[in-house]
């Protein structure tokens, strides 16, 4: 389990987080230099927070990778999180784009195609390089009981766009220097129920990946002007590498 810990910077110079950079400083070098690496088999987990009008909460979540395996004609790369959905994500090795090509629930039997590729990145990872992908709400929901909740129904279009590839970032398992920050900024509006009154909503994603481990930090900011509908924010920061 600690092999797998290559902290990029200095550790959180106490305890367990010293131990583990003392045992992998000479394993660093073999590491995996993607932002994303998929072929490791380890375990992620992070630390949650959850903030809205209606729920204060500390929670985890977890994601897997789980190897390489044929799907059709392609060959993927499956990782699976904590609530027993499967993804699908193929690295495209000419560009070094990594996308999610499908998934698949607990419920359902066979992985679900995308409608179209939602990549992780797109290179060249440098500053200015923009992508725009579907997304969907975390948060965002009406404070009266509705038959669908907004964030089942809700989807729009984000900009995704890259900040850095040198920021230094501080999460429980470590300090990591030289992250790449991905920031996706959607702005629309959200129409009141029965009514043509139109509300704006600004969200905003954050997510941070350091090299030869992956996503490191995440964090969601929903925005909503409105007293017909609330938003909030959502904090992923990763704890354990198992």
């Amino acid at each position: 389990m600690l092999s797998k810990q290559c902290i990029t910077s200095r550790p959180k110079a106490r305890g367990y987080h010293f131990l583990c950079a003392l045992l992998v400083l000479s394993g660093c070098e073999q590491q995996s230099q993607s932002y994303f690496p998929l072929d490791n088999n380890w375990q992620y987990v992070y630390s949650t927070e959850t903030n809205t009008p209606y729920i204060q909460e500390q929670g985890q979540y977890s994601i897997e990778n789980l190897g390489r395996k044929k799907l059709g004609e392609k060959t993927v790369y499956v990782r699976r999180n904590s609530q027993g959905t499967n993804y699908y994500l193929t690295e495209d090795k000419a560009s070094g784009d990594i996308a999610r090509i499908a998934k698949r629930t607990s419920a359902q039997r066979e992985p679900i195609a995308d409608v179209a590729p939602r990549f992780v990145y797109k290179n060249p990872l440098i500053k200015g390089t923009q992508w725009l992908m579907s997304a969907r709400a975390y948060l965002i929901d009406r404070p009266f009981s509705t038959e669908y909740a907004l964030t089942d129904t809700l989807r729009f279009e984000m900009n995704y766009q890259v900040l850095s590839t040198s920021e230094t970032v501080q999460v429980p398992l470590g300090i990591y220097e030289n992250c790449l920050h991905i920031r996706g900024v959607a702005k629309f509006k959200l129409g009141r129920i029965l009514t043509v009154i139109q509300d704006p909503v600004e969200i905003t994603t954050d997510e941070w990946y350091a090299k030869g481990i992956g996503l490191i930090k995440l964090h969601r900011k929903e925005s909503v002007n409105s007293k017909y509908a609330y938003g909030g924010d959502y904090e992923m920061q990763l704890s354990i590498i198992k």
